[in-house]
Parts: C-alpha cells; sequence; structure tokens
C-alpha cells in the first residue's frame, strides 16, 4: 500500500512539473545581476545593472481594437539587438549600443500575438526597455 502511494505521489509531482513548463515559441535564457522584469498582456520592462542573453516578452492585442508597439530603450555598454515576431518570422527592430538611447513606435496589430526578443552581443550594462501596446 505505501509503494503504490509512493508511485502515485511521484506520477503526480512528475506530471505537475511538466505542467509549468512553457510552450511558448521562444525561450528567455540570461545570466543577470540587479535585474528587475516585469511582462504582461499589454506592457513589459526589463531594467538590469548587467545582462548577458536573451529575455523574451509575449504580448497580446486585443481584438476589435488597432494597437501600436510604443517602445524606450537606453544602453549604458555593450549591444543588444531587439527583435520581434507578429507573423511566425523573426525580424529585427533596432540595435541599441552603449551610451544611446531609443524611443519610437512600431507597427498596427488587432487580436495578435507578438513577442519581442531582447538579445545582446556578450554583456551589457545599465539597461532600461519599456514596451507598451497602445490604443491607435
Amino acid at each position: 500500500m505505501r509503494n503504490k502511494i509512493l508511485i502515485l505521489l511521484s506520477v503526480f509531482v512528475i506530471l505537475f512539473s511538466l505542467g509549468l513548463t512553457g510552450c511558448g515559441k521562444y525561450t528567455s535564457s540570461f545570466s543577470a545581476t540587479l535585474l528587475i522584469k516585469s511582462n504582461d498582456s499589454d506592457s513589459g520592462f526589463m531594467n538590469f545593472y548587467s545582462f548577458k542573453g536573451r529575455n523574451v516578452m509575449k504580448f497580446k492585442a486585443p481584438k476589435n481594437k488597432k494597437s501600436t508597439l510604443y517602445y524606450k530603450a537606453s544602453l549604458g555598454d555593450g549591444t543588444a539587438t531587439i527583435y520581434y515576431d507578429d507573423d511566425g518570422t523573426k525580424k529585427e527592430l533596432f540595435t541599441i549600443k552603449g551610451g544611446e538611447s531609443f524611443e519610437d513606435t512600431y507597427g498596427e496589430f488587432e487580436d495578435i500575438t507578438l513577442y519581442v526578443i531582447y538579445e545582446t552581443d556578450g554583456k551589457c550594462k545599465d539597461g532600461k526597455i519599456d514596451f507598451e501596446l497602445k490604443e491607435i
């Protein structure tokens, strides 16, 4: 009886663990120091002291409302490229180098899933990036 309970509990833990894994198209993989990040369906941000790797944000443009992607970014040192995917293909949005800052908008979206991928070419320092889907 005890063995049956342990086996059942083990199977439950394994299935529960598999259920927690993400099924997203892109995955984040990074090493960071003093990283603060947030992401919900229509906005996301990332602030860090140092960052190396890739961070993925996923947004959902609402139905029956046209939205544009507003973004603002700055970087103290290093180089990062920001990509987007709104149709199944990863495309470059912009590249930022140390000492630069950007503020712009991109596209018109309605009822789609939009991925934004932040990738570095080595270690970056003192970075800030904000994204928001704004109704137009």
